[in-house]
């Protein structure tokens, strides 16, 4: 198993044609560009991973961002609220 881990969006997108992830997990807000605009960049780019959203803000914009994803054809967009507890990550995972 490989990991890449990048810090901005600008990296992410830089590395993601190489990298081909088979899980994202990412939060949805970031400096620069917000977890909506990553979804959307990634629902363009024809993304077939898994996502895993985080977010400490309020759960119903986790929520939005999820169903954005799905409306464009993403298969998995998960969400997860900050704290995340390791064992809900394994279960996202799993």
């Amino acid at each position: 198993m490989s990991v890449c881990v990048t810090t901005n969006a600008k990296h992410f997108k830089e590395s993601f044609h190489s990298f081909d992830p088979t899980v994202i997990v990412m939060d949805i807000v970031m400096p620069e560009v917000d977890g909506i605009e990553l979804i959307e960049w990634l629902s363009q780019n024809e993304c077939k991973a898994r996502v895993i959203l985080v977010t400490g803000f309020n759960p119903h914009y986790a929520d939005a961002t999820q169903k954005l994803g799905e409306a464009r054809g993403m298969m998995s967009v998960t969400t997860l609220t900050k704290p995340v507890s390791l064992a809900d990550l394994k279960a996202v995972l799993a």
